[in-house]
């Protein structure tokens, strides 16, 4: 039985996370949407804050990563 990551499910997505998350929530958001947009060659939607973030969605692509204290959720509808 396959079993579903609630933080992830999509590993190229990560690492654009990973790589693009900053010190600044604001910086952060836009750096992943340019990033994922490009690279993944599709919309997404994005947002960041600091420290915590609770948010519900249904997406088919997702990805959430905290570095720091800025905490990003990225995903595509």
């Amino acid at each position: 039985m396959y079993e579903i990551n609630p933080i992830c499910n999509n590993d190229q997505l990560m690492v654009i996370m990973k790589k693009k998350i900053r010190t600044n929530a604001t910086e952060s958001t836009f750096a992943i949407k340019k990033a994922a947009d490009s690279m993944l060659g599709a919309e997404f939607n994005v947002f960041c804050a600091m420290n915590d973030l609770t948010h519900v969605a249904y997406a088919e692509n997702f990805c959430q990563h905290k570095k720091g204290n800025v905490i990003c959720f990225a995903y595509k509808i």
